[in-house]
Order: structure tokens, then sequence, then C-alpha cells
């Protein structure tokens, strides 16, 4: 979170599965994504990190895409390990 500079807090997804319940959604229901983002996030940095660096940096500046580099490179092994793991929630409101 601070590699990214994000000033907001993030919660588990049990966290998230209870506020949902709280508000009063209902079949409330998560699927987690990290199985999916773990190849994914691997691929980006590669992507940033390869052949589309130098497209990135004619568009974003290299500092930029450095920052990116360090940001993915932190990310990575976080998500691999799971305590970064993007979800879905999905739930219906009455």
């Amino acid at each position: 979170i601070a590699c990214e500079g994000l000033d907001f807090a993030m919660a588990s997804p049990k966290r998230y599965e209870a506020a949902l319940k709280g508000a009063g959604f209902q079949n409330v229901r998560l699927v987690s994504r990290n199985a999916w983002y773990k190849e994914q996030a691997k691929a980006e940095l590669e992507r940033l990190t390869g052949e589309g660096r130098a497209e990135f940096e004619a568009i974003l500046g290299p500092k930029d895409v450095l920052d990116q580099i360090a940001t993915w490179e932190a990310m990575v092994p976080v998500v691999a390990s799971g305590e970064h793991c993007p979800h879905h929630f999905r739930g219906q409101k009455p």
C-alpha cells in the first residue's frame, strides 16, 4: 500500500462480506480472483520490463515506468503469497 502511495484502508474479503450483509445485501458471494491475478501480475511486470517497456516509456516517461516496475516487483510476491487477494463481490439488495 505504501509503495503505491495509497491512502485508503483495504480490508479482508470476510470484512467486506460482513459489511455487505450488514448493509442488508442477501445472497452475498465472494469469488477469489487470486489464481488469475497471480499470473496476470507476473505478465504485467514482464510487459513493463520487457519488449513493451519502450512503448510505456514513450507514453509515461522513464521515471514513471521505473516507479511502476518497483510497485509490480513489490506486488507480485504479495499476490503470490495470498496476502493481497483480489475478489469479486456479489450480492442482492432486497
